[in-house]
């Protein structure tokens, strides 16, 4: 394997991993929220865009995720019960 290519590994290893940080920690460990669904999204989209031009290899992959997000995530993310259920949750403290 080349030095670019483990470069590229280290670069896609660490965006996924905000990702799998998500799916195992906030939707396992009791049970799929709507609480859990605000905070995990904005801090997605936080870290995907977070000292993009440090990337090289994953700067578009983050940017297509990002807008991704946005389409698909958009109308929970503007709703005020998911924002409210997460204010509400003592979990989420």
């Amino acid at each position: 394997m080349t030095e670019t290519e483990i470069e590229m590994l280290k670069e896609l290893e660490e965006l996924l991993s905000m990702f799998e940080i998500m799916t195992n920690d906030e939707f396992q460990s009791d049970g799929v929220s709507s609480s859990a669904v605000y905070p995990c999204i904005m801090f997605i989209k936080k870290k995907l865009l977070q000292n993009l031009d440090d990337y090289v290899y994953t700067q578009q992959l983050r940017k297509d995720l990002y807008s991704s997000l946005n389409k698909r995530f958009n109308d929970y993310i503007e709703n005020d019960c998911f924002r409210l259920a997460t204010f509400l949750d003592p979990r989420m403290g």
